[in-house]
């Protein structure tokens, strides 16, 4: 696991990116910008969504939008390895089976349509590890809404009640930052590595009934993606 960690995001961020916003379905507007002319990214800077303005009204699958990079990481890994990768991070699980989460939704707590993806599946009985990544950008460091969620993973629903619902928000500790980050460094492996199926948060990684993994993004999800 660690060398394929070490190989898969040793240059995550020395790559010329594309920061794509779904404006509709099936509407992609790209901007290529270089992350060389760029400072190093902080807890908040995984992505910069645009304005999100008549998103909600739009028709299909849509996800906030992110910073995907154009070029796939030297050593991809494959769905199952991205599986593996992805439940190892911290987050708030929903479900207690011994053989381990049926899959894994990253998210951002500010983001609207993952807010409706959790409004959706909070009700259903699936075993799904919720990883916070900063997706739409920096927020306050002593005002962080990943905070809140990163700070209190072991509440379950309730945990994500209070950063959905309430807006639960946290100072930004180092240790924290660290979490944030490391979640953060795998979405973008994630992103770099299936940039077809993954185009914003919330961003899914499941286990299907078969054995298999499948990976899709936004909501309502990519049909197959999550067991309906």
């Amino acid at each position: 696991m660690s060398n394929l960690w070490d190989a898969v995001c040793h240059s995550v961020w020395a790559a010329t990116v594309v920061t794509v916003a779904i404006v509709g379905a099936g509407a992609v507007e790209r901007t290529f910008a270089s992350l060389a002319e760029q400072e190093a990214p902080d807890t908040g800077a995984v992505a910069a969504a645009p304005a999100a303005s008549g998103l909600a009204a739009a028709p299909g699958p849509i996800a906030a939008a992110v910073q995907i990079p154009n070029v796939p990481p030297a050593t991809k890994p494959t769905p199952e390895e991205m599986f593996s990768l992805a439940t190892s991070l911290a987050g708030t699980r929903i479900g207690t089976g011994a053989a381990g989460p049926r899959g894994v939704v990253f998210y951002d707590p500010r983001c609207p349509y993952c807010h409706a993806a959790w409004q959706a599946l909070r009700g259903r009985d699936l075993d799904l590890l919720w990883v916070p990544v900063p997706a739409l950008g920096s927020e306050p460091a002593e005002r962080s809404r990943i905070a809140a969620a990163l700070q209190n993973t072991t509440g379950g629903k309730a945990s994500l009640e209070a950063g959905f619902e309430k807006e639960a928000a946290a100072a930004m500790t180092p240790e924290l930052e660290a979490k944030a980050q490391e979640n953060g460094a795998v979405f973008m492996v994630l992103a770099r590595s299936f940039p077809s199926e993954i185009e914003g948060v919330p961003a899914f990684v499941m286990r299907d009934e078969s054995g298999g993994v499948r990976i899709g993004s936004g909501w309502p999800a990519t049909p197959g993606v999550v067991p309906q």
